[in-house]
């Protein structure tokens, strides 16, 4: 059964139903903040789109080195999914990898069916540059503007030429090593998705939020290009309480 060619109210039930539809959460997402005339304006869970979700649906099988190739073209991200239903982050196109695979053409989050990928398409470029990037006031009910953690501070002056760069506890980066092993394109991916994950003996950690609705790809490659090569560092251990 192909949702695109049914009629709208009815794909969009059967696509909730299974677990394809651009579905508003019972309360407002924290990461999706309210949208100001000066931000771009992207697809999101709470703002689904009126008409259908899923616009087509091709079969046949696709390599994953097309599949970026061509997410890489529109100014999206790749992201791989091991879990059935609705986990893709925005809009843009997901890919299951059956037989044939079906690359579906969407409108929002949440619209990916089962096993496979899906191309996260970010806001169009503003050709902010990186040191814009830091220096721009964001909403304080979305993500924090980055300056808001990374930005060194001298009283109520902002020293633009350092970032603070925060570390797990035992961590052995410091100012000369705090690059090692990390790419530019693994950094970006992390400012675009956030970052997240778990220490060594379980605890969960929260680091830092996502920022695909909010900057293009070319804005957060600039502003990562920008940290690497342009910006003092400086290294600043998590404090965990006893």
């Amino acid at each position: 059964m192909r949702l695109a060619n049914l009629d709208p109210l009815l794909s969009a039930a059967l696509g909730g139903l299974l677990g394809l539809g651009c579905q508003a959460p019972s309360e407002p997402d924290p990461c999706v903040p309210e949208r100001d005339a000066s931000l771009p304006d992207a697809p999101s869970p709470v703002d689904a789109p009126t008409g259908p979700v899923v616009l087509s649906e091709t079969e046949g099988s696709r390599t994953y080195a097309s599949l970026r190739a061509e997410c890489d073209a529109r100014g999206g991200y790749v992201q791989i999914h091991a879990a059935c239903a609705g986990v893709n982050a925005c809009a843009g196109f997901s890919y299951g990898d059956w037989d044939p695979g079906v690359l579906s053409e969407h409108t929002c989050a949440g619209i990916n069916g089962c096993n496979g990928l899906s191309c996260v398409v970010l806001p169009p470029d503003e050709g902010r540059s990186g040191a814009d990037l830091l220096a721009l006031e964001l909403p304080e009910d979305g993500p924090r503007s980055c300056s808001t953690c990374h930005a060194h501070a001298h009283g109520d002056t902002v020293d633009p030429s350092t970032f603070r760069v925060f570390v797990l506890p035992g961590s052995g980066r410091d100012e000369t090593n705090w690059l090692d092993g990390v790419s530019a394109e693994e950094q970006a991916r992390i400012v675009a998705f956030g970052s997240s994950g778990r220490l060594p003996d379980g605890q969960a950690f929260s680091h830092m939020r996502a920022y695909h609705r909010l900057f293009s790809r070319a804005e957060i490659e600039r502003v990562v290009e920008h940290i690497r090569t342009g910006l003092t560092i400086e290294i600043v251990p998590y404090r965990v309480m006893d």
